[in-house]
C-alpha cells in the first residue's frame, strides 16, 4: 500500500495587537488597566482616568485580560475625555 503525502498550508502567525486591555484593582478602585500613547492608564469604573506612574505600582492588582467589547468601550472613553 502506498502512502500519499498529506498537503498543508503554512500558518502565519498573527499579530498580536498593541490594543490589550486588563481587569484591573488601583487601591481598592476597580477598573481597567491599558497601555496608551506609551502611558500606563487606569480608568476606574466610576469613569475616572489615571495615569499610572513608578510609585503607584505597589497599589495596582492586574486580574485578567479584558474582551474586545470592553476594550471598545474603554477606547470610546478615552477618546470621548481626550476630545472635550
Amino acid at each position: 500500500m502506498q502512502t500519499l503525502p498529506i498537503p498543508t498550508l503554512p500558518c502565519k502567525p498573527e499579530p498580536r495587537t498593541s490594543s490589550r486591555a486588563f481587569h484591573a484593582h488601583y487601591y481598592d478602585q476597580p477598573g481597567i488597566l491599558r497601555l496608551i500613547a506609551g502611558e500606563l492608564v487606569f480608568i476606574g469604573d466610576d469613569d475616572s482616568i489615571t495615569t499610572i506612574e513608578p510609585p503607584d505600582i505597589n497599589f495596582l492588582c492586574v486580574l485578567g485580560d479584558v474582551e474586545l467589547s470592553s476594550k471598545q468601550y474603554v477606547s470610546d472613553q478615552i477618546a470621548f475625555a481626550f476630545n472635550h
